[in-house]
């Protein structure tokens, strides 16, 4: 069995849940090493149809990932203006000390 079959059968029966973008790059270095392992070993290139469906779900997995990201992302930046101007305030409220500090 080839280098990049065995990394496919690992990843096959995580949950969706395990994915994080983290851990995509990390399968996607494997199976290049493992790519460049198994052609200089002399393993031949087996076609799978199981392999192609992992690497769809993966794929998919992914743009999933990067879509939540960037919707986060933007989330956040749409509060920007709001969460400056509770700084501004709160940094007033701490300046200000009344009438009778000395």
């Amino acid at each position: 069995m080839c280098v990049v079959s065995m990394i496919y059968d690992m990843y096959k029966p995580l949950p969706n849940e395990w994915y994080t973008l983290d851990r995509i790059e990390l399968f996607k270095d494997m199976v290049k090493t493992a790519e460049v392992f198994d052609k200089e070993t002399g393993q031949p290139d087996c076609a799978d149809p199981e392999k192609a469906k992992i690497k769809e779900r993966i794929d998919e997995l992914e743009k999933e990932l990067v879509e939540l990201k960037y919707t986060l992302i933007y989330a956040d930046r749409s509060h920007e203006s709001e969460i400056k101007t509770i700084e501004l305030e709160t940094e007033l409220e701490n300046e200000y000390r009344g009438a009778d500090y000395d």
